[in-house]
């Protein structure tokens, strides 16, 4: 696997061998375009403005106008921020569907959710590159 990490131009090979960085290729694709004076094309530039606009009114919003007690049941921004720099789907999938597990696990069991989840989670995280 090592190779895959560090040559770019290995991608497809190592893809058919089920070794895909899916996280590593947007990150890859980011740093390209800010560093390359990449053409940004106008539709991505003002979803991107557009985006920061929301996000800073929405922390305003959640800040100054919303109790703190009804904080948890806002959205939170992470995911939607790893959902655009992401091209592969599986990985919005796995997310959606571990948020539903852990919303379940914490009903049926409070106490076992608050000590393993966190682990369960790096376990799942880890292991989803073995997946992929």
């Amino acid at each position: 696997a090592y190779p895959c990490i560090t040559n770019v131009e290995l991608d497809e090979v190592c893809t058919k061998k089920g070794f895909a960085l899916t996280a590593v290729q947007a990150w890859y694709g980011i740093t390209l375009a800010l560093t390359k004076n990449a053409a940004v094309p106008t539709s991505s530039l003002s979803t991107a403005i557009g985006a920061a606009i929301f996000t800073v009114i929405f922390v305003v919003i959640k800040n100054v106008c919303i109790p703190k007690k009804h904080h948890p049941y806002l959205v939170n921004l992470n995911p939607v921020g790893i959902a655009f720099i992401t091209d592969d789907p599986s990985l919005l999938f796995a997310m959606f569907f571990g948020w539903i597990a852990g919303v379940i696990w914490k009903k049926v069991a409070p106490a076992g959710h608050e000590h393993y989840a966190y682990a369960v989670g790096a376990v799942f995280i880890a292991g989803d590159g073995y997946v992929v």
